[in-house]
């Protein structure tokens, strides 16, 4: 009996049944199903009946009927598993009629085809126990069988899909594992394929694969440039092999890259636009949607001359096969994925005896298109103030949604897929001379309807749709992947800018704090509980001084420094929500307040650097002009009687500062008058005077205090 690899045998299965087109996988939408609101899940659709005609299954034969008229099929699907450097690692075949672990009843016609060790035989060599391929036409319960073939003796090409396509037209394949049940870790539900995305390269891209009905798979080689002819100008050649095989089922590989991101990073605390979406990718040079009928091969032919390469097409060899194939994008919302026939069955209008090319066939093509519908997804923003969830739908051009990081890092969690486009169908008519393509009609609707393509949670048992999957595969070479529950983007964001400023004006008196305060410089929002530093730089002889003190809820930070004068540096060092930031002051006094008198009244007045008298016996010696009619013996010292005169206290008033410091703020006056023993003056300004000897001061006359002019208080 001639073994036949997995690949050859179920082209031979279908190249010779009699082929006719196989339905959408669903029939057209109920009027009355109301459209799923964007605040609750997704609803549920009913995904619809299998293909009537065209339908091929595999199982076990349980029953052989009376009258050898009939049989029934015991359907425990079909498992292939090959080599382990074939690049179909694993796979089951879907039921596309009946279900998995169930009885099929099988009607056989006169003109059913019976086909055992790759001969065909009469319905009598049958037996009960046999594992068989049926493909034929559903009617109610039962599958009317066309072509009933026997898989008993199967085996695997060793060399998976390449054997496959260059395998001769006979020989024996190499022996490997019966036919039967895959091994407990070989779960792939259909056949994936091999997409353009690697998942360490492109984490953002979920490749959602799935088949319906089937068997169906579809892969291509990548031959590298072969030559075939080579004229004087360059040489026509091919690159690339591709097969599509089909059993009365479709198989789809849409991925989705999910988006959300800006040109440059969020920043903390700062609103921003992020666009959010979900873009679906070419699966070039993998098929986004494949299937049909029949066996395909393509062979894409290329030419190269000095000029550079140039894609000349891609030839499809077939014979008696319905076959549909796509690279494109899946389609949103207003577009349309219009799916290649790249073969239709042909019949021969004007035969010609013992000629193998018709003078002129009609093909009969059936067309499909997926009309785009909207991707939904339930979002949730994690990291955002606020952090929200709702379900949004996704057309091409996405969404904006206004962000405000709460944190390093805003998450965009996307889960609860769900894409419904409507798959259409449509018949064709192709005329053909010699083989070679003259005309095809427009094509003539034939109706459709919707298509759960995506959902999650994603279909289970009790759906004739199935998902794609291969764990065999290493991490770092996933060539069929799962249909994904949920998909997470981190979005990085970067620390907001803040404001460091000095909010004391440079005048304090001793005890009065230096202040500064931190905010957000994006919108002056205060930042609490960060440490904030100040280096006050001496001038004069006062000493340099450090201080560190955090921020309150207001972002104000207070700092006390010793009376003296300063250049002030305040430095906020950042966090990691946070940019550093810094403020500067110059000039800045710390000052004591006292009732000191100098005089003013001399022609010129005072002046910065001015050296001055403002304590002590001999004060009046300073006084070389103006409105002084005091009394001699006043010394210096003073109490405010007003907002703006002073009066000489009694020397035995006791209100003299026992103590002086560096810096200290003194009364300008420019007219005195006495009245009694007592002196009464103005007040026209307030002065910094940097004291020449404060620890020689003594609150006594014969101790002469003295001190240079810095400036005038405002």
């Amino acid at each position: 009996m001639t073994r036949l690899p997995v690949l050859r045998l179920l082209a031979a299965a279908v190249l010779f049944s009699a082929c006719a087109d196989a339905t959408v996988p669903t029939g057209p939408a109920p009027d009355t199903a109301p459209e799923p609101a964007l605040d609750a899940p997704p609803v549920g659709r009913d995904v619809g009946a299998p293909p009537e005609e065209g339908v091929g299954t595999f199982g076990r034969i349980d029953e052989i009927k009376p009258q050898e008229q009939g049989l029934v099929l015991y359907q425990t699907g079909f498992e292939a598993v090959a080599q382990g450097n074939a690049v179909l690692r694993g796979a089951r075949h879907e039921l596309s009629v009946g279900a998995r672990h169930a009885r099929l009843q099988v009607q056989i016609r006169d003109s059913t085809e019976i086909w055992v060790g790759g001969e065909r035989v009469e319905v009598s060599a049958l037996e009960v126990g046999m594992d068989v391929l049926v493909v034929g036409r559903v009617t109610g319960a039962a599958i009317h069988a066309d072509r009933i073939s026997d898989l008993s003796d199967t085996r695997p090409p060793e060399e998976g899909v390449e054997a496959a396509l260059a395998a001769p037209a006979s020989g024996d394949a190499p022996v490997a594992a019966p036919a039967g049940p895959a091994p407990a870790d070989v779960t792939s539900m259909c056949m994936g394929q091999r997409l353009p995305f690697d998942p360490v390269d492109d984490p953002d891209v979920a490749q959602f694969q799935g088949c319906w009905g089937g068997p169906s798979a579809s892969d291509y080689l990548n031959t590298g440039f072969i030559p075939v002819f080579c004229p004087l100008i360059g040489c026509v050649g091919f690159d690339r092999l591709t097969y599509t095989m089909a059993l009365g089922g479709w198989g789809f590989a849409f991925p989705m890259r999910f988006e959300a991101g800006m040109p440059s990073n969020l920043v903390y605390h700062v609103p921003a636009q992020v666009p959010i979406g979900v873009h679906p990718e070419a699966a070039d040079p993998a098929a986004s949607f494949w299937g049909g009928l029949g066996v395909d091969f393509g062979i894409r032919f290329k030419f190269c001359g000095i000029f550079g390469c140039y894609n000349l097409g891609t030839m499809y060899l077939s014979a008696f096969s319905t076959i549909h194939r796509s690279e494109q994008a899946a389609p949103l919302t207003g577009q349309v994925l219009g799916i290649q026939t790249t073969s239709c069955p042909s019949i021969a209008l004007i035969p010609v005896e013992n000629f193998p090319l018709n003078p002129l066939s009609l093909g009969l093509c059936q067309t499909l298109e997926l009309r785009g519908a909207p991707f939904r997804a339930r979002v949730r923003v994690t990291g955002a103030e606020p952090s929200w969830t709702r379900y949004e739908e996704y057309g091409p051009a996405g969404a904006a949604r206004t962000i405000r990081p709460g944190a390093m890092s805003v998450g965009v969690h996307f889960d609860e897929f769900w894409w419904q486009p409507e798959l259409h169908q449509g018949l064709a008519f192709r005329f053909k001379s010699f083989n070679i393509r003259l005309y095809q009609t427009p094509s003539i609707p034939l109706g459709g309807g919707r298509w759960d393509a995506v959902t999650t949670p994603y279909p289970g048992s009790g759906s004739v749709f199935t998902v794609a999957t291969d764990p065999l595969s290493p991490v770092n070479d996933l060539r069929y992947l799962h249909h994904p529950t949920a998909m997470t983007l981190q979005l990085e964001v970067d620390p907001a800018p803040t404001a460091l400023v000095l909010t004391s004006d440079r005048f304090r008196p001793e005890g009065t704090p230096v202040t500064v305060r931190l905010s957000e410089a994006f919108d002056d929002a205060p930042v609490a509980g960060h440490a904030v530093t100040l280096h006050a730089t001496g001038a004069g002889g006062t000493h340099d001084t450090t201080l560190t003190a955090a921020t309150d809820g207001a972002g104000v930070a207070a700092f006390l420094l010793p009376p003296g004068e300063y250049r002030l540096e305040a430095r906020y060092a950042g966090a990691e929500t946070y940019l550093p930031s810094t403020d500067t002051q110059e000039g800045v006094y710390v000052f004591t307040p006292t009732t000191f008198v100098v005089w003013g009244g001399n022609p010129g007045g005072l002046a910065p650097g001015d050296a001055l008298q403002f304590w002590g016996s001999g004060w009046v010696r300073q006084v070389e002009g103006g409105a002084w009619a005091g009394n001699a013996s006043f010394q210096g010292f003073a109490l405010l009687s007003g907002p703006d005169t002073w009066v000489s206290p009694p020397a035995s008033s006791g209100a003299m500062p026992g103590r002086m410091t560096d810096v200290i703020s003194v009364l300008v006056t420019t007219r005195v008058e006495r009245r009694g023993s007592r002196s009464h003056g103005n007040v026209v300004a307030h002065a910094i005077l940097r004291v020449a000897d404060p620890e020689g001061y003594r609150p006594a006359a014969g101790h002469a205090a003295r001190g240079i002019l810095r400036t005038f208080l405002p």
